[in-house]
């Protein structure tokens, strides 16, 4: 659980990011489809900080028993992960479709 809490932190860094992407959407001046590649690559971006900074502070064998740390590891080690979540219907690309969807029409 706490491997979660430091992906979370990473993705922190990423706020203003994803506050430029949601103005974008609320003011139409992004697509949805460049919506959720964006949001998706910046989350990509905090999966391989909060690996590379694990493995840099954590005992490996202790990281080795967590099953979201093994997710991590092999999500920044495979080079198709990244591909395949952006260009398919992966749980983070409907969430963002979602939350484009309700950022561009208000009601």
């Amino acid at each position: 659980m706490w491997i979660a809490v430091v992906f979370e932190l990473n993705n922190l860094d990423n706020a203003s990011s994803f506050n430029l992407l949601q103005t974008a959407a609320l003011t139409g001046k992004i697509s949805k489809e460049d919506f959720v590649r964006e949001c998706i690559l910046l989350e990509i971006g905090s999966v391989e900080d909060a690996v590379e900074l694990l493995d840099q502070h954590v005992d490996r064998q202790v990281l080795k028993q967590s099953t979201m740390y093994r997710k991590y590891l092999s999500f920044v080690t495979q080079k198709s992960t990244k591909g395949k979540i952006i260009n398919t219907g992966a749980k983070h690309r409907k969430y963002y479709e979602s939350m484009f969807e309700q950022l561009s029409n208000p009601k």
